[in-house]
Order: structure tokens, then C-alpha cells, then sequence
């Protein structure tokens, strides 16, 4: 299955992780990303859905290229 995901370690918890963050790149409410993931605290949806390191960096970059140009 790795081959065929590119996901290192296909665990149920990495794959739902994964869904949740893809949903949350492209643009879908943490409200219905939580309801997805069956969660009524707002607290366990933020763990699945933080920004990754390269995302962190791009907002960088995005309030550097503004300051700059």
C-alpha cells in the first residue's frame, strides 16, 4: 500500500490525519472537518489539522514578500 499512497506509515490514525489535513489545505471548514472525523470538542480537530512546516513556512514568506515589495 505504500507504493501506491507515498504515505511511509499507512496506520489508520496517519491516514485519518492525513484526510483531515488534505480537507483543511483546501480550504473546508474545521466545523465540517471535525463532523467528518465524528469530533464534538474543538480541541481534538486542531491536533489533525496544524499546519505543516512547509505551510508555516509559506506564511512566512507571504508577510516577508508584502513587508518587501
Amino acid at each position: 500500500m505504500l507504493d501506491k499512497t507515498g504515505i511511509p506509515d499507512h496506520t489508520p490514525h496517519v491516514l485519518r490525519h492525513t484526510f483531515a489535513h488534505v480537507l483543511a489545505e483546501r480550504g473546508e471548514s474545521l466545523r465540517t472537518i471535525a463532523k467528518l472525523l465524528g469530533h464534538s470538542n474543538i480541541n481534538y480537530r486542531r491536533k489533525y489539522v496544524a499546519p505543516s512546516r512547509k505551510e508555516r513556512k509559506a506564511a512566512v514568506n507571504k508577510l516577508a514578500g508584502e513587508r518587501y515589495s
